[in-house]
């Protein structure tokens, strides 16, 4: 008898449900509002996959001309820096230069030396 209590149970219920089950019409509008909700979730994931590959394309775009102009910033830092060494060793060695010369006067060729400083 226990066994049975069970199953009546079951029966009772699914014959209590069956009698509020929605008609085919109700049916039908329910599946057609899940479908609609599928078919605007489908459309709104269409429009983000459009606009994120658009955003990735431009990304890449901006950071390829990112990179373009970083490598052309290091390339004139690299110069620049370049030109400061060979300018500052072109400057010491005109300063060395000079101070041998006057260090090292020209022999006039009467065997003088000329004076120090221009007459005026």
């Amino acid at each position: 008898m226990r066994l049975l209590t069970p199953v009546a149970l079951t029966l009772l219920l699914s014959a209590c449900a069956s009698s509020n089950m929605p008609s085919f019409g109700e049916s039908l509008l329910q599946r057609s509002a899940e479908q609609q909700a599928l078919a605007d979730k489908w459309t709104r994931g269409e429009k983000l996959s459009v606009s994120g590959q658009k955003a990735i394309k431009s990304g890449n775009d901006k950071i390829a001309r990112a990179q373009k102009l970083l490598d052309e910033g290091k390339a004139e830092l690299a110069k620049g820096e370049a030109n400061v060494t060979l300018g500052e060793t072109l400057k010491a060695e005109a300063v060395t230069g000079y101070q041998s010369i006057r260090a090292n006067p020209l022999t006039l060729p009467n065997g003088s030396t000329p004076p120090a400083t221009p007459a005026n």
